[in-house]
């Protein structure tokens, strides 16, 4: 394992540059979640499906950029599509700030999503690549550490402008339109991965030899089996993760009647624990030690569920929130993102991660569209449908991901030690 302070100052700096795609994309999630949900929703007279249908329109936004990025980053490079997500993404957050009715609420949350999308699977790839081997899974951890930082700031900011409505969701969207702009003007410096450099140099040399590439590249089925249980994982832990990062506020409010000062004051509270179990992680990730806080992690986050589905008191609701986070440390997100970095070849990485990152998401914005109507009906099914959700992914993980084999090999994009035995 490669201590911290082994690794040159121009790899962290791009390891928190390329990784504030993690701080922004769960940023924008609940910033939606806190301002749509609730800031906007009475001025602008959203009834709960026009809330779903929204906060639903962005995240099909961000699958449709993630599929459209990852290819992109993988065929073009990883550089660009880091400028010019991040570029879309200014630009759809600032719409968002100056938002004044539906309309302009759905083409700002559309243009959001689909640059948050694009830049997630791209970042993650450049940062894997760019790590020294012994510290890939840290480096790669550590956008989780930004992730959680991401929604600690939100709730913050909640905090301190709740009870000013409409100007609140405003003050929000405004913090993440000027952390966009600063950071679009540091990756207009960050040089481009040089593994994916020689990795497209062989697949020139391919073609140079008479072999035809093909719109997506020679990717075996042996990658795509690959691709299809890391995608089956994570987009089983995602339902969950989804519905508290969107809809939080609205099932605190509306559900557990609690008021937004209250939810923005949970959502920081949370923050040191998740933070200190991914610190954590952080140094164990890339050792066999991995395994064990894996399941730990996943079977605390069960117990969330489990609890919260069988009582319906706000104390269980906060006993969620306090050991969704303690279980997503260690386990969902983050070690999906590791394993993706770990056992897809570099000239599939980004499509893959986009395509499984998509299909979670779709999945998750399928449920988001319904979910304000299903807590109405019967929350009790809402609770016990996630707790199932999340013992499936630990179910796929233990019985799939375990029979990966080692890192792919750089240049490869159809090699079958990226496979499943």
């Amino acid at each position: 394992m490669v201590a911290l302070r082994e690794i040159d100052a121009a790899t962290r700096r791009l390891a928190v540059v390329a990784g504030m795609a993690s701080y922004l994309d769960a940023a924008a999630l609940v910033a939606s979640g806190l301002a749509v949900g609730g800031f906007y929703a009475p001025a602008f007279e959203l009834s709960p499906l026009a809330v779903g249908l929204l906060l639903g329109l962005q995240t099909v936004a961000f699958a449709t950029g993630a599929v459209l990025g990852g290819h992109i980053g993988d065929r073009a490079g990883r550089r660009r599509v880091l400028i010019a997500s991040l570029a879309l993404y200014v630009l759809g957050i600032g719409i968002l700030a100056a938002a004044t009715g539906v309309v302009s609420l759905a083409v700002g949350l559309t243009i959001s999503g689909l640059a948050i999308g694009g830049d997630l699977p791209v970042s993650l790839a450049i940062i894997g690549e760019e790590a020294p081997e012994g510290a890939k899974g840290r480096l790669i951890a550590f956008s989780q550490v930004l992730w959680i930082a991401g929604i600690g700031t939100m709730g913050a900011l909640g905090v301190i402008a709740s009870g000013h409505g409409v100007t609140a969701g405003r003050t929000l969207y405004a913090f993440l339109f000027v952390v966009g702009s600063v950071v679009l003007a540091m990756r207009l410096r960050l040089r481009e991965s040089r593994d994916w450099i020689a990795a497209d140099a062989k697949r020139a040399s391919r073609i140079e030899g008479g072999r035809s590439d093909g719109p997506l590249g020679h990717i075996s089925t042996s990658v795509w089996m690959t691709a299809a249980v890391l995608g089956i994982y994570y987009a089983l832990w995602n339902l969950g993760a989804n519905t508290l990062g969107q809809f939080r506020p609205y099932l605190w409010i509306n559900v557990f009647g609690g008021d937004p000062r209250g939810i923005s004051w949970l959502i920081l509270a949370v923050l040191p624990i998740g933070l200190a179990g991914t610190m954590l992680f952080t140094l164990v990730v890339d050792g066999p030690a991995q395994r064990r806080w894996f399941i730990c992690g996943s079977l605390i986050s069960i117990a969330g569920w489990l609890l919260v589905s069988l009582r319906l008191e706000q104390s269980s609701f906060v006993s969620l929130c306090v050991m969704f986070s303690v279980g997503a440390s260690t386990s969902g997100e983050v070690v999906f993102k590791v394993w993706v970095q770990r056992h897809v070849p570099v000239l599939a990485r980004a499509r893959v991660q986009g395509a499984t990152v998509a299909v979670a998401r779709l999945l998750a914005a399928g449920a988001a569209v319904v979910t304000p109507l299903i807590a109405t009906w019967n929350v009790q099914f809402l609770f016990s449908s996630l707790a199932i959700a999340n013992i499936a992914a630990l179910a796929v993980a233990l019985f799939g991901v375990r029979r990966f084999r080692g890192p792919a090999p750089i240049g490869a994009i159809d090699d079958d030690r990226a496979a499943p035995n």
